[in-house]
């Protein structure tokens, strides 16, 4: 389905900015105007369950020309997890307590942010060019 192909790439690249936010507003001077856009964190969880939701279903619904389960393994992986971590990082955000869980969640999560940022920037731009590459 060509709609969930869209949501995976445009998810992966927009949870990408959001996860490495951070070093592009250090890195980049312009990037400011997008750091307020997305500074909202229910934006940020918004965007991060809806990516959620379209990872799981790509591992599912296929588009013509690939593999019924990995025609779109790793970008819906990748949106998996980018997801799961936006909202994880709500949750230890909003938590006042600091518990065995939220701290597992930071250290495992959390603490590859930037690196998982890129990851999905960079997979959701090889499989805008090149859709029909198995497992991308």
């Amino acid at each position: 389905m060509v709609q969930i192909y869209f949501l995976v790439v445009l998810g992966n690249f927009l949870m990408g900015i959001i996860l490495a936010k951070d070093f592009l507003n250090k890195k980049f001077d312009n990037f400011t105007l997008v750091y307020q856009l997305i500074e909202s964190e229910i934006i940020q969880v918004t965007i991060g369950c809806i990516g959620t939701i379209v990872g799981i279903l790509a591992l599912f619904l296929r588009y013509t020309g690939n593999m019924i389960i990995l025609g779109d393994f790793i970008p819906a992986l990748i949106s998996i997890i980018s997801g799961v971590t936006l909202f994880i990082e709500y949750i230890a955000h909003e938590e006042k307590s600091d518990s065995s869980m939220i701290r597992f969640f930071k250290k495992s999560f959390l603490k590859y942010r930037v690196v998982l940022g890129f990851a999905a920037i960079i997979i959701s731009v090889l499989h805008f060019i090149a859709p029909s590459i198995e497992l991308l």
